[in-house]
C-alpha cells in the first residue's frame, strides 16, 4: 500500500480511573470520573492517501472511523462513527494549509495535548471549556474549513469554520447523529475559530517555544442561565505558553514549563475559567528517552450563574475545583505506551458537595 501511496493504521487506547479514598458510591449517585470504577476504551482506525492516484501534489485524504465506550456516561458518548473524512492540501511551498471535511478540532487549536497528563478532569470532556463552547473532539467530528497562514518567524494564524456540537453535549451530539454524516442536524449552526501563535521546534541552536492565543464565537443558540431562555453568541477565549527550559542529549529532550488560562461565558457554560500550570520532561533517562514525567496544577471555577441557581433550588456545591496530578509514561516499543498517574481534587463535581478524591489513573495506548 505504501509504495502505491496509501497507509492503514489502527489505534487502540483503554483507560482506568478510580478514587482510593472512598468506597465506590452507587451508580445512580455517581458525579465525577472515578468515583466508581470508571473504564473507557477506543478503537480508531486510519486510511489516508497522498492522492498521486489524482496527479495532486502536497496533499492528503484521510478516512478514519471510531468505536468509543466508556462505563460512565457523561464522561462519553459511547457511539460507532465516522471520525474524520478530510482533505488537506499545501500551497506555496507550505505556507499556506487547508483542511477541508470533518474533522476534530481539538487536534487543529488549542494545543490542550501538550505535556498532557493520564488524570484528565474529573467531569471527563464536560470540563473542557473549548468543547462547551462547541468545539469538536475525537468520536465527535464535525464539517470543518481550517486555514492556516505559516507566516514569517515562526509565526502563524490559524482560522476555523466548524459546525456547533449540540449545545447539550456530545453524548446528545451522537444521539442526534449516530453515524456523524449529518452535515447539519437542526439547531447546530456556525462555531468560528481564530488562532494566533508563534511556534518555534527545538533545534540544536534552539529551545522549544510555543505560545497561542485564541478566541471561539458560537451562533448556536445555548442555554442562558441569567434569563432562562435561549441565546446565541456563546463565547470563549485561551491563552496557552510551553517553553523548553533545558535539552539533553537530544534537541527534544529535556524539561519543559507551561500554562493555560482559559474563559468561557458563565451565562451559558457550567465551567468558566480554567488556569494550568505544568512541568513535563521528555526523556528522563538515557536508557528512556521516549519516556515522559509531568506535573499538572489545575483550578477551575465553576459558574456563579448557575451555581446560585443550584443554590436555590437546595442543593450543596462547589463553587471552584483544583487538582494537582504526577504522572509517568512508558513506551517500551515505538508503537505501545503505557501510563500511569495520581490526582488529587478538591470539588471534583459542581453538585453535590462531594468529599475530595485522590484517583489512580492507568492507561495504554497502542498504535499500528
Amino acid at each position: 500500500m505504501f509504495r502505491h501511496g496509501f497507509a492503514f493504521r489502527v489505534n487502540l487506547s483503554t483507560k482506568y480511573t478510580q478514587n482510593t479514598l472512598d468506597a465506590p458510591v452507587e451508580n445512580r449517585d455517581q458525579a465525577y470520573v472515578g468515583q466508581r470504577e470508571y473504564g473507557d476504551g477506543s478503537f480508531n482506525t486510519i486510511l489516508t492517501s497522498d492522492l498521486r492516484w489524482l496527479h495532486l501534489k502536497d496533499a492528503q485524504l484521510s478516512i478514519s472511523g471510531n468505536m468509543k465506550f466508556v462505563s460512565w456516561s457523561p464522561a462519553g458518548p459511547n457511539n460507532i462513527s465516522l471520525a474524520t473524512l478530510y482533505i488537506y492540501k499545501s500551497l506555496f511551498k507550505d505556507h499556506i494549509q487547508i483542511k477541508a471535511g470533518y474533522l476534530n478540532n481539538n487536534n487543529e487549536f488549542v494545543g490542550m495535548q501538550v505535556g498532557g497528563s493520564v488524570g484528565s478532569g474529573a467531569q471527563g470532556v464536560y470540563a473542557v471549556l473549548p468543547y462547551n463552547v462547541g468545539l469538536s473532539f475525537q468520536a465527535v467530528s464535525s464539517p470543518t474549513f481550517n486555514l492556516k497562514w505559516n507566516a514569517p518567524s515562526h509565526t502563524y494564524i490559524k482560522i476555523g469554520l466548524q459546525r456547533s456540537l449540540d449545545p447539550a453535549g456530545a453524548q446528545t451530539t451522537v444521539s442526534r447523529n449516530p453515524t456523524g454524516f449529518r452535515f447539519i442536524p437542526k439547531g447546530e449552526k456556525l462555531l468560528s475559530i481564530t488562532e494566533v501563535g508563534y511556534n518555534k521546534p527545538a533545534s540544536r541552536n534552539a529551545m522549544m517555544t510555543w505560545v497561542r492565543v485564541g478566541y471561539l464565537y458560537n451562533t448556536t443558540a445555548y442555554a442562558n442561565f441569567v434569563t432562562g431562555g435561549k441565546t446565541s453568541g456563546n463565547n470563549g477565549a485561551y491563552i496557552l505558553a510551553d517553553r523548553q527550559l533545558f535539552s539533553t542529549d537530544a534537541p527534544s529532550h529535556g524539561l519543559y514549563a507551561g500554562g493555560s488560562i482559559e474563559y468561557a461565558d458563565p451565562a451559558m457554560n457550567k465551567y468558566t475559567h480554567y488556569f494550568e500550570a505544568r512541568l513535563y520532561y521528555q526523556g528522563p533517562f538515557r536508557s528512556r528517552p521516549n519516556d515522559m514525567i509531568t506535573l499538572i496544577g489545575t483550578r477551575s471555577a465553576f459558574s456563579p450563574d448557575n451555581v446560585n441557581k443550584l443554590i436555590a433550588s437546595g442543593k450543596t456545591v462547589w463553587h471552584n475545583s483544583t487538582s494537582v496530578t504526577g504522572s509517568y509514561s512508558y513506551r517500551p516499543k515505538g508503537w505501545i505506551y503505557f501510563s500511569g498517574g495520581l490526582t488529587y481534587t478538591t470539588g471534583a463535581a459542581i453538585t453535590p458537595h462531594v468529599p475530595n478524591p485522590l484517583t489512580v489513573s492507568l492507561q495504554s495506548n497502542v498504535f499500528f
